[in-house]
């Protein structure tokens, strides 16, 4: 059952993040061909494309910023030590890896 629930949380992330790539993207394309015909330029399309990018990319970057965030605490609290489990006469060693004085 475990295994559905992330196979979920894959699919709506993926689906998430391609939605945060797109739409930017094309909405700021569709408004620099709008302008360009409207104005009568050839350049602003280029223009809008480019901040489309820009913030599509920002976009997808505050997404992913919490769930890499959660990945580097799991990985962080794999690399502690358990105090308790220090109780051995080894506590130099515990000390040492803990890093008490």
């Amino acid at each position: 059952m475990r295994d559905k629930h992330g196979i979920g949380q894959a699919i709506v992330m993926i689906t998430q993040l391609s939605i945060n790539m797109l739409v930017p993207v094309f909405m700021c394309l569709f408004i620099g061909i709008w302008l360009d015909k409207r104005l009568g330029t050839g350049w602003l399309t280029l223009v809008f494309l480019i901040l489309g990018i820009m913030a599509s990319i920002r976009s997808m970057f505050i997404t992913l910023k919490p769930l890499l965030k959660g990945e580097r605490e799991k990985k962080d609290e794999k690399k502690r030590v358990n105090p308790k489990l220090c109780t051995l006469n080894i506590t130099p060693l515990c000390k040492s890896i803990l890093s008490i004085n």
